[in-house]
């Protein structure tokens, strides 16, 4: 077992929960407090991020393709449809891919990477491991782990699945992901909570059992330990790799290692040796690029500027799929058929993209929603909540509607 350093940092804060577990100690030692004063304790030992699960949106993709560096290209393509941001202001890290060549996606704001670094790098730390605490929930077969702390819910529904939610939408939350998982129902929810928690009053509802467990202390001590197995998706990939050579177990072997390293550059030689070297780089890098293009639209001819050809591809498809019951105009007018009748009803933003369309509405109430998905689903339409919140006593919810197949 590796030393190691969980750290749980609240999103902009230097107040963070920690804990270290170690292999020499039956007991962990934990506390609550300010980044300074835990610089020495992060020496030697593994830092691990755990960050809030609402700053992260677990997702998978499926693509005919093996190699880490090629799926970090093509997954922000494959998942842009799903994304309300642009993807060039998203950071995307990936799990171990499975069988059936599903990959599960970790998607976060650059900026959120960037603030959490520039807030370690300030005291003079360095995480090995970021890790939304969603995924340090505890899995088990046919059940979800759920964690009230704070202002917020994170819940875990899967190996790489889950979600996060404020508290006062909750309960419809919960109740909306059983309803869209009824086939992979749960047999129950551990559901915890810290010491200043309380569960919410309509969970009783919910038709799957709820086992309550009391955290004692720091959350931490249910988070830590889940970090080993195969479920692990570490954002420290692509541009914000960890520059660290590894954990503090291998601070030893640093000077044999400086060393080894200083042979090779005075192996590698003159400038004509690295200029071959990096132009050689460059070409495999150009190879891999075409290569995935190509498995990824079979048949094209042209291999040049790569990045405007798949956006093409992109508009072409969607383009090819805008047709019959899902087109925007009959999915805007069969749903607009519906909202309008609904009182005080006001949509914010329409997309629409590859026969769907995403809408963000606000409403009185939570009932007054259900009735709309109800309506909704009445008069032919999919109906997916993706997200909603509650603020100065309206609900803001996001809708994924397109036509049943």
């Amino acid at each position: 077992m590796t030393d190691r350093i969980f750290i749980h940092m609240p999103s902009g804060q230097t107040e963070v929960d920690w804990l270290i577990t170690s292999s020499q100690k039956s007991s962990a030692q934990s506390g609550h407090d300010d980044l300074a004063k835990i610089t020495a304790l992060c020496s030697d030992r593994q830092v691990v991020l755990v960050i809030p699960g609402n700053t992260t949106s677990l997702r998978t993709a499926t693509l005919p393709v093996s190699n880490k560096k090629q799926l970090l290209k093509a997954i922000p393509y494959a998942l842009e449809e799903h994304l309300i941001e642009d993807v060039d202001k998203l950071h995307f890290a990936i799990g171990k891919q499975e069988s059936d060549k599903s990959t599960p996606v970790a998607v976060t704001r650059q900026q959120y990477m960037k603030n959490w670094l520039a807030i370690l790098e300030k005291h003079n730390i360095t995480p090995d491991i970021i890790i939304p605490d969603t995924l340090l929930l505890p899995q088990r077969p046919r059940e979800w782990s759920a964690m009230i702390h704070g202002h917020a819910m994170n819940v875990r529904t899967g190996k790489n699945s889950g979600f996060s939610c404020d508290m006062d939408n909750a309960g419809f939350m919960l109740q909306t992901a059983l309803t869209e998982n009824n086939t992979s129902k749960p047999a129950r929810i551990n559901l915890f909570l810290a010491s200043d928690a309380t569960a919410p009053d309509n969970l009783d509802k919910l038709d799957t059992e709820i086992v309550t467990h009391s955290i004692e202390g720091n959350p931490l001590s249910i988070l830590s330990g889940n970090i080993n197995g195969s479920a692990i998706i570490n954002l420290m990939q692509g541009s914000f790799v960890s520059k660290r050579s590894g954990t503090g177990t291998l601070k030893p072997w640093k000077p044999a290692m400086i060393a080894a390293a200083a042979l090779l550059l005075l192996h590698i030689g003159s400038n004509v040796g690295q200029y071959f070297y990096l132009n050689n780089e460059y070409n495999k890098l150009d190879t891999e690029i075409t290569q995935l293009y190509q498995q990824l639209f079979p048949g094209s001819k042209q291999t040049r500027n790569i990045r405007s050809l798949v956006q093409s591809k992109l508009k072409e498809l969607k383009t090819g799929n805008a047709s019959g019951n899902n087109d925007f105009i009959s999915l805007l007018a069969r749903t607009g058929d519906i909202l309008h009748k609904v009182p005080a009803l006001e949509i914010n933003n329409i997309n629409y993209r590859n026969n769907h369309m995403e809408m963000e509405v606000v409403i009185n109430d939570l009932q007054t929603m259900e009735k709309v998905k109800q309506d909704l689903s009445a008069a032919g339409l999919n109906i997916e909540v993706q997200s909603a919140s509650a603020k100065d006593n309206k609900v803001t919810t996001r809708l994924k509607i397109e036509g049943a197949s």
